[in-house]
C-alpha cells in the first residue's frame, strides 16, 4: 500500500499504484513479449509480478538471492514460473526488470552478463537514484531499449495524486523531474515525495522531503517504498475542473 486517502467524512482507503505505474511506459511503447525476467522478490516485485501477469506474459522467471522467497512469491500470486539464483546465467528474455535496490546510490552494483538477451529486449530498472544505473548503461551499450525508475515513479504518482486531490494531474513535466532527480542525487538528498498543494492554487508539485524530515502537508500520507524519489516532477491541475 502506498496511498491512503478518504472520501469527504468517509473512511480511509488504502491502495497501491505501483503495478499501474510500472505498466505505464510498457503500454505507451506497446511492448509485447513472451518471457520476462524479474530480479527481486520483495514488495516492489510483488506489484510488478501482478502487472506482468495482467499483461498476459506467458513465461516469467524470478531471479532472487533467496530462491525460496522467489518461489513463495510465485505461489502467492498463483503464477507458474521459474526461479533462479543471482549467480545463475541470465536466460534469453524479452524483458528484464530490476525491482531491487542494487545499483542505487549507496548500494552494491547489479552486475549481470546481458549477452543472453536478444537485440529486441527491453531492460527496465525501477531504481531512480541514479536514473542511469550500471545496469541501464550496460544495456544501452549493447543497443538495448531501456526504461528508468522515473517512468514508474511518475506512473504511480499520477493516480496517487488523483486519489488525494480528487482530480487528475493536468500536466507532468518529466524533464523537470529528471533534472531534479539528478540534482538531489548529486547532493545525496533523496527522500520522500509528497504531493503538496501550493496554497490551494492551481499548481501542485511533488516536493522533495529530505531524509529525516517529516512531510508537513496533510495530504502527504502517501509514503512507503513505492513513493520514494528526489524528483520535483511538476503536477498541475485545473481548478475549474473540480
Amino acid at each position: 500500500m502506498n496511498t491512503i486517502a478518504s472520501e469527504t467524512a468517509g473512511p480511509l482507503i488504502g491502495t497501491n499504484t505501483d503495478a499501474g505505474g510500472f505498466l505505464q511506459p510498457l503500454l505507451r511503447d506497446k511492448w509485447k513479449g513472451r518471457h520476462a525476467v524479474l530480479i527481486g522478490a520483495g514488495g516492489a516485485a510483488r506489484a510488478i509480478l501482478f502487472a506482468l501477469t495482467s499483461l498476459g506474459v506467458p513465461e516469467i522467471t524470478i531471479m532472487a538471492r533467496d530462491p525460496a522467497k522467489g518461489q513463495a512469491l510465485l505461489d502467492r500470486a498463483g503464477v507458474k514460473g521459474k526461479v533462479i539464483g543471482m549467480t545463475d546465467a541470465l536466460p534469453a528474455a524479452d524483458l528484464l526488470v530490476n525491482s531491487t535496490s542494487l545499483g542505487m546510490v549507496g548500494q552494491p552494483a547489479l552486475d549481470l552478463d546481458l549477452s543472453p538477451l536478444p537485440a529486441s529486449a527491453t531492460v527496465y530498472d525501477i531504481v531512480y537514484a541514479p536514473l542511469e544505473t550500471g545496469l541501464l548503461k550496460a544495456a544501452r551499450d549493447r543497443g538495448l531499449k531501456t526504461l528508468d525508475g522515473l517512468e514508474m515513479l511518475i506512473g504511480q504518482a499520477a493516480p496517487s495524486f488523483e486519489a488525494l486531490f480528487r482530480r487528475p494531474p493536468r500536466q507532468i513535466d518529466r524533464r523537470l523531474g529528471r533534472r531534479e532527480v539528478d540534482h538531489h542525487v548529486a547532493q545525496r538528498q533523496v527522500g520522500l515525495v509528497a504531493p503538496v498543494d501550493a496554497g490551494g492554487h492551481d499548481h501542485v508539485v511533488a516536493r522533495v522531503q529530505h531524509l529525516g524530515h517529516r512531510p508537513t502537508h496533510p495530504a502527504a500520507i502517501a509514503g512507503d517504498a513505492g513513493v520514494e524519489d528526489g524528483a520535483q516532477a511538476a503536477f498541475s491541475f485545473d481548478p475549474s475542473a473540480s
